[in-house]
C-alpha cells in the first residue's frame, strides 16, 4: 500500500497592495481637513464614502465610540487604518465590478 503524505495548508495572511496602502494614508491626510493627525465623525464618514464604503451614521459614531482613545470624538491614523484595512480586505471583488458596471 502506498503511503499518502498529508500536507497542512497554510492560509496565507491577506495584506493590502503598496497601492491600497497608499490610498488610504491620501484619503486620511485629505480629510484630515485641519491637519490635526486625528478626523472626527464628519472627515470620517466622508472619507469612507470616498474609499468605496457607503457607512450608515450608526455605524460611523460606533466605530468612533470604539476607537476613541483619549475621549476626543476623534480617530488617529493607526485606528483608521486598522479599519480599513479590514474593510478592503473583506471586499469581494466580484460583488464590487457588479456594483460598478450596475451604474
Amino acid at each position: 500500500m502506498a503511503e499518502v503524505k498529508l500536507t497542512k495548508r497554510t492560509k496565507k495572511k491577506r495584506e493590502l497592495t503598496k497601492e491600497q496602502k497608499e490610498e488610504l494614508r491620501e484619503a486620511f491626510d485629505l480629510f484630515d481637513s485641519d491637519k490635526d493627525g486625528v478626523i472626527d465623525y464628519h472627515e470620517l464618514k466622508v472619507a469612507m464614502k470616498a474609499l468605496g464604503f457607503d457607512a450608515k451614521k450608526a455605524e460611523v459614531l460606533k466605530l468612533l465610540k470604539d476607537y476613541d482613545r483619549d475621549g476626543s470624538g476623534n480617530m488617529y491614523w493607526e485606528d483608521f487604518y486598522d479599519i480599513l484595512k479590514d474593510k478592503m480586505l473583506e471586499r469581494n471583488p466580484e460583488e464590487e465590478l457588479k456594483k460598478a458596471f450596475s451604474l
